[in-house]
C-alpha cells in the first residue's frame, strides 16, 4: 500500500514540473516570447445600410448606418479584421 502511494505521489510530482505550457493540442514555451505590437490599422471597407425600425406607437420608419471595416496589422506579420458600426 505504501509503495503504491508513493508511485502515485512521484507521478503527481512529475506532471506538475513543466516547462511548457499545453492547450488545444499545442505546446507554448513561454521562454521565446517577443513583443508584438500593432503597427498600424487601415480602413478596408465603408458601406451604407438603410435599416427599418418600429417607435414605441408602432409607427415604421427608416434610418441609416454605417459600417466600416477596420484591418489591424502586427509587428510579426498577423493580421485582425473587424467591423465597426455607426449610426447615420
Amino acid at each position: 500500500m505504501k509503495s503504491i502511494l508513493s508511485i502515485l505521489c512521484i507521478i503527481a510530482c512529475l506532471g506538475l514540473t513543466g516547462g511548457n505550457a499545453q492547450a488545444g493540442g499545442k505546446r507554448y514555451s513561454y521562454s521565446n516570447n517577443h513583443c508584438v505590437y500593432k503597427t498600424h490599422t487601415c480602413e478596408v471597407n465603408r458601406c451604407r445600410h438603410k435599416k427599418m425600425g418600429y417607435d414605441a406607437c408602432g409607427h415604421c420608419y427608416t434610418y441609416w448606418i454605417t459600417v466600416v471595416t477596420y484591418r489591424d496589422y502586427y509587428s510579426n506579420g498577423t493580421t485582425r479584421s473587424y467591423q465597426v458600426t455607426y449610426n447615420g
